[in-house]
Parts: C-alpha cells; sequence; structure tokens
C-alpha cells in the first residue's frame, strides 16, 4: 500500500494516510529499547511529510487499531535502519516473520560496531564467561530464557553473557550481572 505519512508518534510508529484514511502503523519487527530518543529522531528524519510503501507479512494478521507493516520510503527500509543504527531492537515476536534473519544480521552490525544503544549496553555488560573460563553455552541468542530453562546458575550465567542481558531480563531481574543467582 501507498500511504502518506500525517504525523510521526514515536521512533516505531506513524500516523499515515491510506486509501482515504487515517489509521496508525507500527513496525512490524522492531521493538525500542529504553532510551528511543534516537529511533524517534531518526523516524522523523525518515518518514516525515513523505509517501511511504506499506508492506505486510503473510504471517501476520491485520491489526484493527494498530497496523503492523514493514515500512519503506524512498529506498530505505525503515525497519532494519533502525535496527542498523542501534536505533530500535528486532521484535521476536510474533513468531515467524519473513525479515527476522535481516533484522539479526543488522542487531548483529549494530552491536559490534557499538551504535546507539550498543555503545551504552556494551559498555556495562559483565565479563563474558567464556573470558574467566566458563564452557561457553549453547544458547540460541534469538530466543527469551528464564530461570526455569537452566539446571545451574553457571549454566545461566554463560548464556546470558552469551547473548547480553536486553533479551534476557529475567535472568538477572536486579540487573546486577549475577544471572539466576537462586539456582545451584
Amino acid at each position: 500500500l501507498s500511504a502518506r505519512v500525517v504525523q510521526v508518534l514515536d521512533g516505531i510508529t506513524l500516523e499515515v494516510e491510506v486509501e482515504g484514511r487515517i489509521r496508525r502503523v507500527r513496525y512490524l519487527g522492531v521493538e525500542l529499547p529504553r532510551q528511543s530518543a534516537l529511533a524517534e529522531t531518526l523516524n522523523r528524519q525518515w518518514t516525515e511529510n513523505q509517501t511511504v510503501r506499506l508492506i505486510a507479512d503473510p504471517a501476520v494478521p491485520p491489526g484493527d487499531e494498530i497496523a503492523l507493516y514493514y515500512v519503506l520510503a524512498g529506498d530505505r527500509f525503515i525497519n532494519p535502519a533502525l535496527i542498523r543504527e542501534g536505533a530500535a531492537l528486532p521484535a521476536l515476536y510474533p513468531p515467524g516473520i519473513a525479515c527476522i534473519e535481516v533484522f539479526l544480521q543488522e542487531e548483529a552490525r549494530a552491536r559490534a560496531e557499538g551504535k546507539g544503544v550498543w555503545q551504552d549496553l556494551l559498555a556495562h555488560l559483565p565479563t563474558p564467561a567464556v573470558a574467566v573460563g566458563l564452557t561457553p553455552s549453547a544458547c540460541d541468542c534469538n530466543r527469551r530464557y528464564s530461570c526455569a530453562d537452566f539446571t545451574t546458575r553457571r549454566e545461566a550465567q554463560a548464556c546470558f553473557d552469551t547473548c547480553g542481558d536486553y533479551r534476557n531480563t529475567t535472568l538477572d531481574p536486579d540487573h546486577n550481572g549475577l544471572a539466576c543467582e537462586e539456582l545451584p
């Protein structure tokens, strides 16, 4: 669909006019970190007063109040562009979205380059378990874990350190860098 951006509401939400109706559109597969000022700034710069293309994902049903779409402004694919700049993070829900692999690759690039949210987050992560002699975990960093997924604190800590804490906050609810302190 072709839509005219009426208003940028935040870093990942637009109000658009499409087919004569005003609709709210949220970027599919993208979520905001706590510090979202960069996302909003980039979203305004890339989409404000623009005509954008909205692309649906076949795995995601249309929303009534807020519709989830991939958004293109000119030749810029906004969803992964926000992730690439470290202004947004890949959302691992709903499962099975078509572009998740691209989004995770862009996250890895932003993380490796210390862009946006990664600039501060990487500076505050604890020393990785592999650096202190623990066995690297076999964690799937595209998944959210809970302490119930592990039998020992050592396993949970290795996974937490390998994947980072932003996606696995339930492993360290007090944010002290120690995962699943209640496990043996």
